[in-house]
């Protein structure tokens, strides 16, 4: 079942520019968690860590792209 195409784009955009905070947040938690020393919490880092980088890249390029193509139409 595709969810694109049930979501107008801009609801879209806004989704992915709301994730830019988000994975910073997260990257922020990560570093917290991982300063602590618990073994226990290394899979929560971890998967902290790899939302931060996926999230942030994703970020960037919908963003910079999104960016470009209003500054074209003006």
């Amino acid at each position: 079942m595709y969810l694109k195409p049930k979501i107008d784009p801009e609801k879209r955009i806004n989704i992915i520019i709301a994730l830019g905070p988000l994975a910073g947040l997260a990257f922020v938690l990560s570093v917290f968690l991982g300063r602590m020393d618990n073994p226990d919490l290394d899979f929560l880092t971890g998967f902290l860590t790899g939302f931060s980088i996926v999230g942030n890249l994703a970020y960037i390029y919908v963003v910079t792209r999104y960016m470009r193509t209003n500054r074209r139409q003006k």
